[in-house]
């Protein structure tokens, strides 16, 4: 998944009254290089668990957290932090 893709499918997933919200911390999380911060992914997790329509939690978590992973260094666990930030 590319970084358009990802934009793409959290958006879909996101309250449309926090859409503008959402757009705000992807572009401050992804940063100029299009890349989402491993360091960042527990703060960028649960400010934008608040933003999403319910119900859609796990699976955007599940996207962030492969994309994520793509660019993980060492032994990282990003499905075990985004677990308990999510509560699963």
């Amino acid at each position: 998944m590319d970084v358009k893709q990802l934009t793409s499918f959290i958006t879909d997933r996101v309250d449309p009254a926090k859409l503008t919200d959402a757009k705000a911390l992807l572009s401050d999380f992804l940063g100029e290089d299009n890349k989402l911060d491993v360091g960042d992914i527990t703060r960028f997790l649960s400010k934008l668990g608040g933003l999403l329509k319910p119900g859609k939690a796990d699976e955007v978590k599940e996207a962030v957290t492969k994309f994520a992973g793509e660019n993980a260094a060492g032994g990282l666990n990003l499905g075990d932090i985004a677990g308990k930030i999510f509560g699963k």
